[in-house]
This record gives structure tokens, sequence and C-alpha cells, in this order.
């Protein structure tokens, strides 16, 4: 039997004990302004933010967080949340298509590259070849992988579009297990 939590629960909790780790984009004030509308309308959100908490009472938001910058111009003083931990987190992350856990090592050709094309049409500046480059993974792949920092490093020699900067996006959706 598991001792009780409040992971997973619905909590009303105060906006000042929530922090943000990152605001949203200067692109999406006028969305900030629209939800802030139905907030003051309402005086609650619907849609719950996803919090960790990182010291007693104080928690950081990791999804919804743009709630937290309506609530502010809209002058509440209380949030619906929902309470997450770091095990639950990867699977929220997951749910809310904000990561994938597409096993690099030992997917298929087939599969890799329709997560490469994911990849491409959600980031514009990715001028790859999925299939090409898929291909290239599978013949190249190997267990010492795992061991290489930052993770996915190999294939910035694969000579395939991939270089540093594209290490990070990957790890968000592909994993070394």
């Amino acid at each position: 039997m598991e001792d009780f939590s409040d992971v997973g629960q619905y909590l009303r909790l105060p906006l000042r004990q929530i922090k943000m780790i990152e605001k949203a984009e200067q692109s999406n004030f006028i969305i900030i302004e629209a939800i802030a509308e139905k907030l003051k309308q309402n005086k609650r959100n619907f849609l719950p933010i996803i919090v960790e908490e990182v010291e007693e009472y104080q928690y950081k938001a990791f999804l919804n967080s743009h709630i937290i910058e309506a609530a502010q111009k809209a002058n509440l003083d209380f949030v619906w949340c929902i309470l997450a931990d770091s095990e639950r987190r990867k699977q929220i992350e997951v749910e809310a298509k904000k990561c994938f856990e597409v096993n690099m090592l030992n997917a298929s050709e087939k599969t890799i590259a329709r997560m490469l094309e994911y990849i491409k049409k959600n980031h514009r500046d990715w001028r790859i070849q999925p299939e090409k480059v898929a291909k290239l993974i599978v013949e190249n792949r190997s267990e010492q992988w795992k061991k290489c920092y930052p993770p996915f490093k190999p294939l910035t020699k694969l000579k395939c579009g991939i270089g540093d900067k594209k290490l990070e996006i990957l790890q968000h959706y592909f994993c070394l297990k």
C-alpha cells in the first residue's frame, strides 16, 4: 500500500508559491492577454498547471506555465495545479507531446525515419533527409553511443546534416537505452 501523497492530485496553490521555468515567448503576448480575460471572468483556471515541489510550499511549473502569466495579469491569488514528481514528469511530457522515448539503439529504420520527419516538420530549420539519416543511424549505431557526451554526438560524424546545434533537440524525441 502506498503512503498518502499529493502527487497526481488537483491542488489550489497560491500563485506566489509557483515559479516558472521559462516565460512565454513574446509572440504569445496576445494569447496571454486573451487567457487573462477568461480568467478574470471565471476567477479560476480550468487547465491545470503541472508543478513539481522544489521546497516545502515552493513549486516550479513545467507544463502550462503560460497560465501563470495570465493569472498574474488577471490578478488571481490562487491557481489550480496538479502536483507531479520527477518520476511522473517524463510520462507527462510524453503525453503532452513535449518529449518522446524512441530508442535510437533498437528502433527500426522506419520508426527512426518517421520520428525524424516529425522533427523536421516541427523544426523548420531542419533540412535533413529523414530516410537517408535513419539508414545511416541504423548502419552505424552502437552500444558505445550510450557513453557519449553530449548524447547523440556520434551523429555529427555521419555527415547526415545533424550537427552540434541539433543534438539538444534530438534529446526530446530519442533516447539511448
